[in-house]
């Protein structure tokens, strides 16, 4: 199941909404062994929190749409709302073939694009953006310290970190930066650089 990174914040939202003890039992236990803590599984009190720890296990993310499938199948399998979600092609960019998303490679032109409009408008998310993308709190620290509250030039710096670490895999440098923008509460911001690389596919 391929999602973009809206898509999966929207289905995780939804299923955090309507899940009830007996969901967040259920997959508690199925995933006991992922959660491998029976401190940390006591402390999981609601699907919010499980999620949370899924996603830091790396187990539950954006590019592994079967894991979502599965908690999906186990406790929301007639969720209308979710169907709508993944019925939606509106935000899908990039070709589909069976279940793997091809994303072409993206132009310099439009990679700038998508940067000077996340340095222009992140605002102070920006901390927020970079944990999310991995960057080291002494990183965020320095850069703060050298920028002097400078969030354009911190962001871009932000930016052109992930894109060197991730240049050789658009697929990979796309989600991760929209996944980012969400975790960031910056979900504006993702749907704008889909828009973007909706025009960089069609050129």
């Amino acid at each position: 199941m391929a999602l973009t990174s809206v898509q999966y914040m929207d289905i995780c939202n939804e299923l955090v909404s309507s899940a009830t003890n007996t969901s967040l039992n259920l997959l508690k236990h199925n995933f006991r062994d992922v959660i491998n803590s029976n401190r940390r599984f006591c402390k999981i009190e609601n699907i919010h929190s499980l999620f949370k720890v899924l996603e830091k296990r790396g187990i539950l993310c954006v590019e592994n749409g079967s894991i979502l499938k599965h908690i999906i199948d186990l406790i929301a399998p007639n969720n209308q709302r979710i169907q709508t979600i993944l019925n939606s092609n509106s935000r899908n960019t990039g070709v589909t073939r069976g279940t793997t998303r091809v994303i072409p490679p993206v132009s310099d032109d439009y990679i700038e694009q998508i940067h000077d409009l996340i340095r222009l408008e992140m605002g102070d998310k920006w901390k927020e953006l970079a944990r999310a993308l991995k960057i080291s709190e002494g990183i965020i620290d320095n850069l703060d310290s050298q920028h002097r509250g400078n969030i354009p030039e911190m962001v871009k710096e932000i930016l052109e970190n992930h894109l060197q670490r991730l240049k050789n895999n658009p697929h990979m440098w796309r989600s991760k930066l929209q996944q980012a923008l969400v975790s960031a509460r910056r979900t504006d911001l993702a749907e704008r650089v889909d828009s973007i690389l909706a025009n960089s596919n069609a050129s």
